[in-house]
């Protein structure tokens, strides 16, 4: 069905058409001006799916967006209603078409009752495929931030992630009074290991070194591998007696 079709089945029905337009540029400058309250946006038009959204965020008054489309369509329908379209209507459907604008101006909606199955579960599947992109996406940069602070050999924090954390840690400490405790401490002869039994041996003790740190400390505490045999500890509320002992 044509604009010119369309503009004439809605005028003989009794509604005003104030402008139609053949592309989302001209149609969101013809809504600019002439401000519908109802805006029927064909499925197909080149840019559909952004004109939705930018005809519901640009304009001032209260508008319906009706998204038209062959029974082919479904996926860009469903975009559509997902940007903020309130209603569907099958286009060559000259029924469709005034009830559609007639049902949203009152503030009713209309969903095609021939078409409303397929573009719900349209909507449902994009909807799934946009969360688990999501969510995959959330991971991935979970995975990233946790590489980036993480030493690879212990699985302990690394040199950034220590002096990061103790300034924070020391300037809480000021702020509130409270004891912290700092403790730097290295493997003595750990060259002496590497050059009798290898680096491999090496680095076992060195995970080793990283187990047992997590396994004796506190959650607030901080454990890092700062040096090849380096490590930092940063002890919130613990004073030099509870160091002592943490250190031995």
């Amino acid at each position: 069905m044509s604009r010119s079709a369309s503009s004439r089945i809605l005028a003989q029905a009794g509604i005003d058409v104030v402008g139609h337009a053949g592309s989302a540029e001209e149609a969101l400058q013809v809504a600019r001006l002439t401000l519908p309250t109802v805006v029927v946006v064909d499925a197909g038009l080149s840019g559909a799916q952004e004109l939705v959204g930018k005809l519901r965020s640009s304009l001032e008054t209260r508008l319906e967006v009706i998204a038209a489309s062959g029974f082919g369509s479904v996926d860009g329908i469903g975009k559509m209603v997902l940007s903020g379209a309130s209603a569907f209507i099958v286009k060559g459907k000259p029924s469709d078409l005034v009830a559609g604008v007639r049902s949203v101006s009152v503030g009713s909606g209309l969903l095609s009752a021939e078409a409303s199955a397929p573009v719900l579960r349209e909507v449902r599947k994009l909807y799934e495929r946009e969360r688990t992109r999501n969510e995959r996406l959330e991971k991935a940069v979970h995975r990233l931030q946790t590489l980036s602070v993480t030493d690879p050999l212990t699985g302990l924090k690394n040199h950034g992630f220590f002096f990061d954390r103790l300034g924070e840690e020391l300037e809480r400490a000021r702020r509130y009074e409270r004891p912290l405790a700092v403790i730097i401490a290295d493997i003595d002869d750990f060259k002496a290991i590497n050059d009798m039994y290898g680096h491999a041996v090496g680095d076992r003790v060195l995970r080793s070194l990283g187990e047992a740190f997590r396994g004796r400390l506190r959650e607030v505490d901080v454990a890092c591998r700062i040096g090849g045999e380096e490590f930092g500890f940063a002890l919130p509320e613990t004073d030099e007696t509870g160091a002592v002992q943490v250190a031995e």
